[in-house]
C-alpha cells in the first residue's frame, strides 16, 4: 500500500531548519504518582483517591469539560489512577494552551506529549517527543486576519495531547511532514487537525531537550474545512490511513449540523 511508504521512517526527510529559540525558563512537569496497589492501606488509597479526583478536575476544567460527577459515587481503581496519570501527562500543555501562553517566552518550546502515541507510531511516525512553542499557542488562540492566526479556543486546544492519543485519520500532506485528523471541531465546526513535522533536530536545548534531539514538532493546529474531502481522496489514493472510521463519520456528521446550525 502506498500509504506505508509516504511515512515510513526510513524515507522521512529530517528538517534542516534551525531551531534559534533561546529558553529562559524551565517547563515545570507533573510527576506520575504510583497507583495505591490492593495491599495499601485505607488511609493511603484514601489519599491518593483525593489526589486522583484533584488532577482530574484540574484537568477538566482547563479543557472546559463539565466534571460536577466527579466523585459521585466513584470508587477507587486502577482504571481510575491510570487516566490520573494521563491527566498529569496532559496537564502541562493545557496550562499553557489554557493560559495562552501569558507570562512565558514566546519562542520556548513546549512539550505537547513526551512520547509520540501508540497509533501514530503503528502509522509509521518515529516515536519522539511531541513539541509546540508558547509563540504558536498565542497565535493559534488568536482572533485575527493576519495569517496564522485561528481562533481556536484555548480549552480546545488544551485538550489536543488527548486527541492525539486517538487520532481519527493520518496522511502525509510534503516530505517529512503528517496531517492528523483529531477527533474534535473548532468553533466554527471546521474539523480539527494537527500538522507535524516528523524528526526535527533541535539546534539549541533546553527544556528538558539537549541540542541535537529529534522531536516531532507540531507545526499548527486549526480547523480546517476541506479536511474530510482531502483525507477522502487521500483514502482513495492510498496515501491515507484511517484509525477511526466510527469517529470520521461522527465528525462529518457533526460537522455538517453545526455549519447548518451557524
Amino acid at each position: 500500500m502506498r500509504f506505508a511508504a509516504v511515512i515510513s521512517p526510513a524515507n522521512l526527510r529530517v528538517s534542516v531548519k534551525r531551531c534559534d529559540w533561546v529558553i529562559l525558563e524551565e517547563p515545570q512537569s507533573h510527576a506520575i504518582r504510583e497507583t495505591a496497589g490492593e495491599g495499601s492501606s485505607p488511609m493511603l488509597q484514601s489519599e491518593r483517591f483525593q489526589r486522583d479526583l484533584d488532577d482530574i478536575g484540574r484537568y477538566n476544567a482547563l479543557v472546559g469539560r463539565d466534571d460536577s460527577t466527579i466523585g459521585t459515587g466513584l470508587v477507587y481503581s486502577n482504571a481510575l489512577s491510570e487516566y490520573a496519570n494521563s491527566c498529569r501527562k496532559w496537564l502541562g500543555f493545557a496550562e499553557k494552551a489554557s493560559s495562552r501562553g501569558r507570562g512565558c517566552n514566546r519562542q520556548a518550546p513546549v512539550a505537547v506529549l513526551p512520547g509520540t502515541p501508540d497509533a501514530l507510531i503503528g502509522s509509521g511516525v518515529p516515536n519522539l517527543p511531541i513539541c509546540h512553542t508558547v509563540r504558536h499557542i498565542a497565535r493559534e488562540t488568536s482572533v485575527s486576519g493576519k495569517s496564522h492566526r485561528h481562533g481556536i479556543a484555548p480549552e480546545l486546544l488544551a485538550s489536543v495531547p488527548e486527541l492525539l492519543e486517538r487520532p481519527v485519520a493520518v496522511f502525509g500532506v510534503s516530505p517529512g511532514r503528517l496531517a492528523v485528523s483529531l477527533d474534535a471541531l473548532d468553533g466554527y465546526g471546521k474539523p480539527l487537525v494537527a500538522y507535524l513535522d516528523v524528526a526535527v533536530p533541535l539546534e539549541v536545548g533546553g527544556g528538558g531537550f539537549h541540542k541535537g534531539d529529534l522531536v516531532n514538532f507540531m507545526l499548527s493546529v486549526y480547523g480546517r474545512q476541506s479536511l474530510l474531502n482531502e483525507i477522502r481522496s487521500s483514502e482513495l489514493a492510498g496515501e491515507c490511513r484511517v484509525l477511526d472510521k466510527g469517529a470520521l463519520l461522527d465528525l462529518a456528521s457533526r460537522s455538517r449540523l453545526e455549519r447548518k446550525a451557524a
